[in-house]
Protein backbone atom coordinates (compact mmCIF):
# COMPACT_ATOMS: atom_id res chain seq x y z
CA UNK A 1 0.00 0.00 0.00
CA UNK A 2 1.36 3.62 -1.04
CA UNK A 3 0.44 6.86 0.19
CA UNK A 4 0.99 10.39 -0.79
CA UNK A 5 0.68 13.57 1.47
CA UNK A 6 -0.87 16.66 0.17
CA UNK A 7 -2.73 19.23 1.50
CA UNK A 8 -5.81 21.18 0.38
CA UNK A 9 -4.33 22.88 -2.71
CA UNK A 10 -3.11 19.23 -3.82
CA UNK A 11 0.58 20.23 -2.88
CA UNK A 12 3.17 17.92 -2.06
CA UNK A 13 2.98 17.56 2.35
CA UNK A 14 5.50 19.25 4.41
CA UNK A 15 8.70 17.52 5.19
CA UNK A 16 8.87 18.28 8.81
CA UNK A 17 6.07 15.98 9.54
CA UNK A 18 6.81 13.69 12.44
CA UNK A 19 4.60 10.96 12.35
CA UNK A 20 1.19 10.07 10.76
CA UNK A 21 -1.68 8.34 12.54
CA UNK A 22 -4.57 6.98 10.37
CA UNK A 23 -7.70 4.52 11.02
CA UNK A 24 -7.52 2.85 7.16
CA UNK A 25 -10.22 0.06 6.14
CA UNK A 26 -8.34 -2.06 3.52
CA UNK A 27 -9.41 -5.26 1.44
CA UNK A 28 -6.96 -8.01 0.10
CA UNK A 29 -8.95 -7.83 -2.99
CA UNK A 30 -7.88 -11.25 -5.02
CA UNK A 31 -5.00 -12.43 -2.59
CA UNK A 32 -7.51 -14.76 -0.60
CA UNK A 33 -8.10 -17.01 -3.56
CA UNK A 34 -4.26 -18.15 -3.81
CA UNK A 35 -5.39 -20.36 0.16
CA UNK A 36 -6.44 -23.11 -2.57
CA UNK A 37 -2.89 -23.03 -4.43
CA UNK A 38 -0.63 -24.02 -1.30
CA UNK A 39 0.47 -27.40 -1.53
CA UNK A 40 1.92 -27.37 2.31
CA UNK A 41 -1.74 -26.36 4.19
CA UNK A 42 -3.42 -23.41 3.92
CA UNK A 43 -2.82 -22.59 7.94
CA UNK A 44 0.39 -22.64 10.28
CA UNK A 45 -0.27 -23.50 13.75
CA UNK A 46 1.11 -21.34 16.08
CA UNK A 47 1.72 -24.12 19.10
CA UNK A 48 3.51 -27.38 18.45
CA UNK A 49 0.69 -30.40 18.13
CA UNK A 50 0.67 -33.16 16.28
CA UNK A 51 -1.25 -31.83 13.31
CA UNK A 52 0.76 -32.30 9.69
CA UNK A 53 -1.13 -30.09 7.79
CA UNK A 54 -4.41 -27.62 8.17
CA UNK A 55 -6.73 -27.55 4.69
CA UNK A 56 -9.62 -25.44 3.39
CA UNK A 57 -12.11 -28.22 2.17
CA UNK A 58 -13.62 -25.09 0.35
CA UNK A 59 -11.73 -21.80 -0.54
CA UNK A 60 -13.07 -18.02 0.22
CA UNK A 61 -15.88 -16.82 -2.04
CA UNK A 62 -14.51 -15.10 -5.29
CA UNK A 63 -14.53 -11.13 -3.97
CA UNK A 64 -17.00 -9.20 -5.71
CA UNK A 65 -16.46 -5.36 -7.37
CA UNK A 66 -18.16 -2.31 -6.49
CA UNK A 67 -21.37 -1.50 -7.55
CA UNK A 68 -20.57 1.92 -9.31
CA UNK A 69 -21.34 1.79 -12.60
CA UNK A 70 -23.97 3.13 -14.85
CA UNK A 71 -27.34 2.81 -14.16
CA UNK A 72 -26.60 0.92 -11.03
CA UNK A 73 -25.65 3.76 -8.85
CA UNK A 74 -28.78 5.28 -9.55
CA UNK A 75 -30.78 2.06 -7.88
CA UNK A 76 -28.31 1.95 -4.73
CA UNK A 77 -29.24 5.42 -4.36
CA UNK A 78 -32.89 5.32 -4.98
CA UNK A 79 -32.66 2.80 -2.01
CA UNK A 80 -32.22 5.32 0.65
CA UNK A 81 -35.85 6.37 0.11
CA UNK A 82 -37.00 2.53 -0.57
CA UNK A 83 -40.62 2.21 -0.10
CA UNK A 84 -43.27 -0.59 -0.65
CA UNK A 85 -44.93 1.26 -3.12
CA UNK A 86 -43.25 0.52 -5.82
CA UNK A 87 -44.35 -3.01 -5.21
CA UNK A 88 -47.98 -2.21 -5.55
CA UNK A 89 -47.78 -0.46 -8.48
CA UNK A 90 -49.65 -3.22 -11.44
CA UNK A 91 -50.19 -6.50 -11.05
CA UNK A 92 -48.55 -9.45 -8.82
CA UNK A 93 -46.37 -9.99 -11.41
CA UNK A 94 -45.19 -6.70 -12.12
CA UNK A 95 -44.69 -6.40 -8.09
CA UNK A 96 -42.26 -9.79 -8.34
CA UNK A 97 -40.96 -8.20 -11.12
CA UNK A 98 -40.02 -4.63 -8.77
CA UNK A 99 -38.81 -7.40 -6.43
CA UNK A 100 -36.25 -9.53 -8.80
CA UNK A 101 -34.92 -6.09 -9.56
CA UNK A 102 -34.28 -5.27 -5.77
CA UNK A 103 -32.78 -8.17 -5.15
CA UNK A 104 -30.64 -8.51 -8.29
CA UNK A 105 -28.88 -5.78 -6.23
CA UNK A 106 -27.73 -7.34 -3.25
CA UNK A 107 -27.27 -10.91 -4.62
CA UNK A 108 -24.26 -12.30 -6.38
CA UNK A 109 -26.05 -12.82 -9.55
CA UNK A 110 -22.63 -14.38 -11.56
CA UNK A 111 -23.25 -17.35 -8.76
CA UNK A 112 -26.05 -19.43 -11.04
CA UNK A 113 -27.88 -20.55 -8.05
CA UNK A 114 -28.41 -17.12 -6.65
CA UNK A 115 -29.46 -16.18 -10.13
CA UNK A 116 -32.07 -18.67 -10.61
CA UNK A 117 -33.14 -18.48 -6.99
CA UNK A 118 -34.53 -15.02 -7.76
CA UNK A 119 -35.85 -15.46 -11.13
CA UNK A 120 -38.19 -18.08 -8.62
CA UNK A 121 -39.56 -15.37 -7.38
CA UNK A 122 -43.12 -15.34 -9.65
CA UNK A 123 -45.80 -13.10 -7.53
CA UNK A 124 -45.64 -10.25 -5.10
CA UNK A 125 -49.06 -9.01 -4.24
CA UNK A 126 -49.36 -6.63 -1.43
CA UNK A 127 -53.27 -5.54 -0.42
CA UNK A 128 -54.36 -3.64 2.61
CA UNK A 129 -55.66 -5.25 5.77
CA UNK A 130 -57.16 -4.35 9.60
CA UNK A 131 -55.37 -6.24 12.45
CA UNK A 132 -55.33 -5.66 16.35
CA UNK A 133 -51.94 -3.95 16.74
CA UNK A 134 -49.41 -6.82 17.76
CA UNK A 135 -47.84 -4.42 20.68
CA UNK A 136 -48.69 -4.67 24.60
CA UNK A 137 -51.14 -2.17 25.91
CA UNK A 138 -54.59 -1.51 25.12
CA UNK A 139 -56.19 -3.21 22.24
CA UNK A 140 -55.86 -0.86 19.17
CA UNK A 141 -56.55 -1.91 15.47
CA UNK A 142 -54.49 -0.35 12.81
CA UNK A 143 -53.87 -0.66 8.75
CA UNK A 144 -51.22 -2.79 7.68
CA UNK A 145 -50.16 -4.77 4.23
CA UNK A 146 -50.28 -7.90 3.72
CA UNK A 147 -48.35 -9.35 1.39
CA UNK A 148 -49.04 -12.60 -0.56
CA UNK A 149 -45.50 -13.78 -2.09
CA UNK A 150 -44.92 -16.89 -4.78
CA UNK A 151 -42.22 -18.45 -5.50
CA UNK A 152 -41.28 -21.25 -8.23
CA UNK A 153 -39.76 -24.32 -6.45
CA UNK A 154 -37.86 -25.70 -9.76
CA UNK A 155 -35.95 -22.67 -8.59
CA UNK A 156 -34.79 -23.76 -5.39
CA UNK A 157 -33.88 -27.16 -6.27
CA UNK A 158 -31.89 -28.00 -2.82
CA UNK A 159 -33.22 -25.94 -1.23
CA UNK A 160 -36.18 -24.57 0.54
CA UNK A 161 -37.80 -20.72 -0.39
CA UNK A 162 -38.37 -20.33 3.74
CA UNK A 163 -34.84 -19.30 4.22
CA UNK A 164 -35.62 -16.36 1.97
CA UNK A 165 -39.11 -15.62 2.70
CA UNK A 166 -38.00 -15.24 6.10
CA UNK A 167 -35.12 -12.32 5.42
CA UNK A 168 -37.80 -10.51 2.96
CA UNK A 169 -40.55 -10.87 5.44
CA UNK A 170 -38.38 -8.75 7.77
CA UNK A 171 -37.05 -7.00 4.94
CA UNK A 172 -40.83 -5.99 4.02
CA UNK A 173 -41.37 -4.70 7.88
CA UNK A 174 -38.72 -2.10 7.09
CA UNK A 175 -40.19 -0.66 3.86
CA UNK A 176 -43.32 0.86 6.36
CA UNK A 177 -43.92 3.46 8.69
CA UNK A 178 -43.72 3.04 12.49
CA UNK A 179 -47.87 2.88 12.89
CA UNK A 180 -48.57 0.33 10.39
CA UNK A 181 -47.13 -3.27 10.22
CA UNK A 182 -47.03 -6.02 7.88
CA UNK A 183 -48.07 -9.64 7.64
CA UNK A 184 -46.17 -12.22 5.01
CA UNK A 185 -47.85 -15.45 3.40
CA UNK A 186 -44.98 -17.76 1.12
CA UNK A 187 -46.53 -20.20 -0.91
CA UNK A 188 -45.24 -22.21 -4.23
CA UNK A 189 -46.59 -23.02 -7.60
CA UNK A 190 -46.32 -26.45 -7.07
CA UNK A 191 -46.95 -27.00 -2.93
CA UNK A 192 -49.44 -24.09 -1.70
CA UNK A 193 -49.23 -22.07 1.21
CA UNK A 194 -45.18 -22.44 2.56
CA UNK A 195 -45.15 -20.24 5.40
CA UNK A 196 -47.67 -17.63 7.14
CA UNK A 197 -45.54 -15.16 9.42
CA UNK A 198 -47.89 -12.92 11.80
CA UNK A 199 -48.02 -9.73 12.09
CA UNK A 200 -45.14 -7.42 12.41
CA UNK A 201 -44.86 -3.80 13.25
CA UNK A 202 -43.36 -1.33 10.74
CA UNK A 203 -39.59 -0.20 11.42
CA UNK A 204 -39.24 2.40 8.51
CA UNK A 205 -37.87 5.91 10.53
CA UNK A 206 -40.03 8.20 10.08
CA UNK A 207 -38.09 11.67 9.80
Amino acid sequence: MFVSLVDERQSPWHSDLKYLTADVLCTSRDLPLMLMQQDQGNFVMPDSIPIKRVFLRKGPTPPRPALAEGMITWRLISQLQLNYLSLMDGDPEQGAASLRQLLGLYGNLSEPAIAKQIQGVRSCNLRPVYRRVPEPGPIVFARGIAIDLTVDDQAFSGNSPYLLGSVLERLFSRLVAMNTFTEMTLSSQQRGEIAHWQARMGKRTLI
